[in-house]
């Protein structure tokens, strides 16, 4: 893992240095000319060969330090990911309590109608969900919620309990909750087929008594161990 991590590292610095673009060209803007070009560059440390520069950045990183922002001059890189670290964090969270909340009892309830056409068509829509990628799903909710509907802004930041954290909530969820559903319901067919289940019918136990205490205890074991990986 760490040699990935590393060779994944040094593809992306190298691409970075020799791509399209000069980061010193940008920075200075209109007042761009050669002189003042090359002093910034020497004084960023660009003018040295790309592995010097790979390896201050890796020893640098290795320490937390990220170095220098070449867009915001005077905050560190670390900074900048930290400020955005909590904002990643709570869209993330109501992502899958959109896909937890939505994918478990849709899961439930499409292992219950096997053998009847809600399980089929379920199942192909659910695939149709996890086949539908996030930057084609983005544009469809905005255009929904926000174009057509009105019901959210589209764009901004207010905190986890704004409107604004619904669109990429959804947006997120979605696959995910494609996914817990597909493995709901085969984890809740599973169960059925145990012999525990057939004894608690057979002792005249109601449908929903051995839903609740027996198949959904059971049927969620498998759903929140790969929940924790």
């Amino acid at each position: 893992m760490p040699a990935l991590l590393l060779m994944v590292s040094a593809v992306t610095f190298v691409l970075g240095t020799y791509g399209p673009g000069d980061p010193v060209r940008v920075m200075l803007g209109t007042k761009y000319d050669e002189e003042t070009a090359d002093r910034l560059r020497s004084s960023l440390g660009l003018d040295r060969p790309v592995i010097v520069q790979y390896a201050d950045y890796i020893s640098g990183a290795i320490k937390g330090d990220f170095g220098e922002s070449l867009r915001y001059r005077g905050r560190s890189v670390g900074s900048l990911l930290a400020s955005k670290m909590w904002v990643s964090f709570q869209v993330n969270l109501a992502a899958m309590i959109v896909s937890l909340s939505i994918g478990l009892p849709l899961g439930f309830y499409i292992a219950h109608k096997q053998g009847t056409w809600v399980d089929p068509a379920a199942v192909a829509f659910t695939l149709i969900l996890m086949s539908i990628p996030i930057m084609v799903s983005i544009p469809i909710v905005l255009w929904g919620l926000c174009l057509k509907l009105s019901l959210v802004p589209c764009s901004g930041w207010g905190g986890f309990f704004d409107l604004r954290i619904i669109v990429p909530a959804i947006t997120m969820g979605i696959p995910g909750v494609a996914g817990l559903a597909r493995l709901m319901r085969a984890s809740t067919l599973d169960v059925f087929g145990q012999d525990f289940i057939r004894t608690a019918r057979g002792k005249g136990l109601s449908e929903r008594y051995i839903d609740v205490r027996h198949v959904l205890r059971n049927a969620i074991i498998p759903v929140v161990t790969i929940l924790s990986f």
